[in-house]
C-alpha cells in the first residue's frame, strides 16, 4: 500500500544524511501523520496552508516501511488516517512530487 506525507523540502533534504525521515514529528506528536492519496489536498488545505516554504509529497511503500503503521480516526467526521509510529526510513520513499500553492493559497500538485 502506498500511503502520502508532505514534508518540507528542508526537512527532507536534512534527512538524507541519515537515510531516516521525521524525528522531529516524533518529538512533537508522537507520530508522523499521513493521508491516503485520494485525501492529501485536502489534509494541505485543511492543516498546512500557514506553512510557505516549499513542500514535497512523499509517497511510501508501507511494506518496504521499517515503522508501524497505525490507521487512526482523526477530525469531526471520523476519517481513518495512517500514522507512522516511527521513523521513514527513505529507501520505503518510491517517489517524491512538489506540492504547489496557486494565488489564493490553495495547494494543487
Amino acid at each position: 500500500m502506498i500511503i502520502l506525507h508532505a514534508a518540507k523540502e528542508t526537512d527532507y533534504e536534512k534527512s538524507l544524511k541519515s537515510g531516516y525521515y521525521g524525528d522531529f514529528a516524533i518529538k512533537k506528536d508522537g507520530f508522523i501523520h499521513c493521508s491516503t492519496a485520494e485525501e492529501m489536498l485536502n489534509v494541505a488545505n485543511d492543516n498546512l496552508k500557514d506553512i510557505d516554504e516549499l513542500l514535497t509529497v512523499l509517497f511510501i511503500d508501507t511494506k518496504k516501511l521499517e515503522s508501524e503503521v497505525k490507521w487512526e480516526k482523526r477530525g469531526k467526521n471520523g476519517t481513518r488516517f495512517p500514522h507512522v509510529y516511527g521513523l521513514i526510513n527513505l529507501d520505503s520513499v518510491i517517489k517524491r512530487i512538489s506540492l504547489f500553492k496557486d494565488e489564493l493559497g490553495n495547494f494543487y500538485f
